[in-house]
């Protein structure tokens, strides 16, 4: 819940570089959602370092879903797969809302707190 909140203000995100393929492998969170991408450079970049973490404030609500240098393929209830291309790399991603993790999990929880009745004294003591 609290990456949730913290989502509304500010980009957050893990990337793993690997040089050999020229690419990048983030999970990322912004805008109450969180974001899987690759990207694909078709040049060489050296001294990046095998992870590497970022966190910066967001710059403007909704510009993710409306920026038109992504190509949403589909978008549907928060979630979306997306393509960025330029001249010197490409982006294939998905975004994934945090409701859709949240709620079934407080549904977990709420049932298995109140589905299993309690057992009586006497067995504990036995």
């Amino acid at each position: 819940m609290a990456g949730w909140v913290r989502s509304l203000r500010m980009v957050d995100g893990v990337f793993y570089q690997q040089p050999e393929r020229n690419a990048e492998i983030g999970v990322s969170s912004y805008e109450s959602a969180i974001y899987f991408s690759k990207l694909t450079r078709h040049y060489q970049v050296a001294g990046i370092p095998s992870f590497l973490w970022s966190s910066h404030p967001g710059s403007q609500p909704g510009l993710i879903f409306a920026s038109p240098d992504l190509q949403w393929g589909w978008h549907l209830f928060g979630m979306g797969s997306c393509q960025w291309k330029r001249v010197d790399a490409e982006m294939n991603g998905f975004a994934i809302p945090y409701w859709l993790f949240v709620v079934p999990l407080t549904l977990l929880s709420a049932w298995l707190l109140l589905s299993k009745p309690k057992l009586p004294v006497r067995s504990l003591l036995k």
